[in-house]
């Protein structure tokens, strides 16, 4: 199939925003932080939130899940969040894509002092670190390190591993199983236990 003038216009469109992105965070050096690895729940320090996020791959229903998960400082539940996306796309481009949506989220929900975590080393290597290129890959890191310079610029950004992702794991495997996106304002039955025992 192929693209229409329009279609190679937007995308074009798009990269060169992307671009124009990742040279004004190449100016912010002062947002940089570096990557660290978390393997336990750590208590936060008073006033932030923490924000886990993660993606499931279903490659019978073609979709790709994401969930994510905010708690307060304590530990106890504020809000969660699943959605879908069709086609399912590779790993990396996948966690890329749930990481960006979280961030918009937060952004919207005007929830500052977030302390963001998934369990994808290369996507947050990637927002972390300094490379560049032209790739769907790239241009989604891009915005999310734009965000991070302009938007969310009291953000911590944190690979943990998968056993200390097990609330949003757990949404996004529902994701693909619900008509679109929902938000949750109490515990989701399929992360009760999991939250429980983090406390």
């Amino acid at each position: 199939m192929q693209e229409s003038t329009q279609d190679i216009y937007d995308r074009v469109g798009s990269l060169l925003t992307s671009w124009k992105n990742a040279q004004i965070v190449r100016h912010v050096q002062a947002n940089s932080v570096a990557t660290s690895v978390c393997v336990q729940q750590n208590k936060l320090s008073p006033g932030r939130y923490k924000c886990n996020v993660d993606a499931s791959f279903s490659n019978s229903l073609n979709k790709v899940g994401i969930g994510v998960c905010i708690r307060d400082e304590e530990g106890r539940f504020v809000l969660a969040r699943t959605e879908w996306f069709s086609p399912i796309v590779d790993v990396d481009l996948g966690g890329a894509m749930r990481l960006l949506t979280a961030m918009q989220w937060v952004k919207d929900l005007q929830l500052l002092n977030m302390d963001f975590e998934m369990d994808s080393k290369t996507v947050v290597d990637s927002v972390h670190g300094g490379s560049n290129g032209v790739s769907n890959y790239m241009a989604i890191i891009n915005d999310c390190r734009h965000m991070l310079a302009i938007d969310l610029t009291n953000l911590d950004l944190k690979f943990i591993r998968r056993q200390a992702n097990g609330a949003a794991h757990s949404l996004a495997k529902e994701a693909p199983s619900n008509p679109s996106f929902h938000i949750y304002s109490n515990i989701p039955s399929c992360i009760s236990d999991i939250l429980f025992n983090e406390i």
